[in-house]
Parts: structure tokens; C-alpha cells; sequence
């Protein structure tokens, strides 16, 4: 009898946890799809390789690396102020970069083989508040294949390369905001799907079941006298 009723209660508990624990396992499956082609001749790039770390000085000088902003995604553009091209997306990346500032998200403008003076004159025409890095004999540039500007890339919290762009772009369209929006959700959904340790109710019924398990093991032991 007492073996029954322990055998009951451990088979009631195991159903209840595996009705709270389903829909958790459930939702870690589903993420955000995120459609790149939401941007004019923004490409994936399949095998999705780490992003080459390099380091540049500043218009102040001092020193900054690409991995200095892993945990956000990035916004990685190569540019010089004698590209018209370039000048014709900046505006749209400043407004992005407005818009989308302190939500873990950075644009990072790397100027290529440029005069210094006219640099730090485009910055300051364009209000560029993003974080630049001088890059005057191009070597970062080869580096990501900048033979022609402006080419940019995305790269996520992990410095993994999602896509590349090659040429300009309006980078502040209701889809392309779409488009980032979705990848930070992204980011948080895989963030918030990585559990370290249980939630408290689901850790107290595993506790419940573990302790229900041993006194079941307890009482059917060759020799125990419970019936």
C-alpha cells in the first residue's frame, strides 16, 4: 500500500514538472528570423566567420580594438571623406546610431587612407557621435576587403559576421530600423535562453521529486519492511 501511494506521488510530480518545464524548453526554440534582404544589396554571409580583430588610434589618439565592443552588435563601416558615396550615407547612419544609442548597438567608422584634416572636417560637418578609428595606410581595410568604399559589415555580440554590404545605403528606413531591432531581439532572446540555474519553483519541485525518489528507492530495498 505504502508502495503504491509513494510510486503515485512520484509519477504526479514528474507530470507537473514536465507541464512547467514544456513551454520553457518550447519558447528556447522559437528565436526572431531576421531578413537581411530588408536592406538593398545587404548579403548573409553564410559561414558566418569571427570577425578579424584589429587595432587603430582614434581622431585622439588613443588606441581601439574591434573586440572592445563584443557583448553589442556592431555597425562596422569603412569610409574616406574624398567617397561621395560615403558622404551620402553618413547622415543616415548618425540618425541610426541617434536612434538606437545605449540599447547594446554601435556603429564603428573606420576612415581609410585619408588626409587627416579632412577626416576630422568631415566628422565634425556630418555630427558623427559614433566611435571612429584612423586608419591612414589601409591596413584594416585589406584586411575586410575595402578596395572600394563604402563597404560595411554587421557583426554580433559574439564578433561573429552576420552580412556585408558592399557600396551605400539609407541606413535609417523603417526597415532597416526593422531590421536592427530584430537582431537585438535577438541577442536578448538567446541571452534570456541560456538559464545558469533553474527558477525558484521549478528548482523546489525538482527538489520535491528528488527527495520523493529516495524514499521510494528506501522503501523497495531488498529487505525493508514496508508494504
Amino acid at each position: 500500500m505504502q508502495k503504491a501511494k509513494s510510486c503515485g506521488w512520484l509519477l504526479l510530480l514528474l507530470a507537473a514538472f514536465s507541464l512547467v518545464s514544456g513551454p520553457l524548453q518550447a519558447q528556447g526554440k522559437r528565436a526572431p528570423s531576421v531578413d537581411y534582404s530588408a536592406i538593398p544589396k545587404l548579403e548573409e554571409v553564410k559561414d558566418h566567420p569571427v570577425a578579424p580583430d584589429f587595432t587603430l588610434a582614434g581622431p585622439d589618439g588613443r588606441k581601439i580594438s574591434l573586440k572592445d565592443f563584443r557583448g553589442k552588435l556592431v555597425i562596422l563601416n569603412f569610409w574616406a571623406s574624398w567617397c561621395g558615396p560615403c558622404r551620402s550615407e553618413m547622415p543616415t547612419m548618425v540618425k541610426l546610431h541617434h536612434e538606437f544609442r545605449g540599447k547594446d548597438f554601435e556603429i564603428v567608422a573606420v576612415n581609410v587612407k585619408d588626409k587627416r584634416e579632412d577626416a576630422l572636417a568631415f566628422m565634425k560637418s556630418m555630427k558623427v557621435t559614433f566611435p571612429v578609428m584612423m586608419d591612414p595606410e589601409g591596413e584594416a581595410g585589406l584586411l575586410y576587403g575595402a578596395f572600394g568604399m563604402p563597404i560595411t559589415y554587421l557583426i554580433d555580440a559574439k564578433g561573429v559576421v552576420l552580412a556585408r554590404l558592399l557600396g551605400d545605403a539609407d541606413w535609417y528606413t523603417p526597415k532597416t530600423r526593422e531590421l536592427i531591432r530584430a537582431l537585438l531581439d535577438k541577442k536578448k532572446y538567446s541571452a534570456a535562453s541560456r538559464i545558469d540555474s533553474p527558477p525558484p519553483a521549478v528548482a523546489a519541485m525538482v527538489a520535491t521529486i528528488n527527495a520523493e525518489a529516495r524514499k521510494f528507492t528506501l522503501t523497495n530495498k531488498p529487505g525493508s519492511s514496508a508494504i
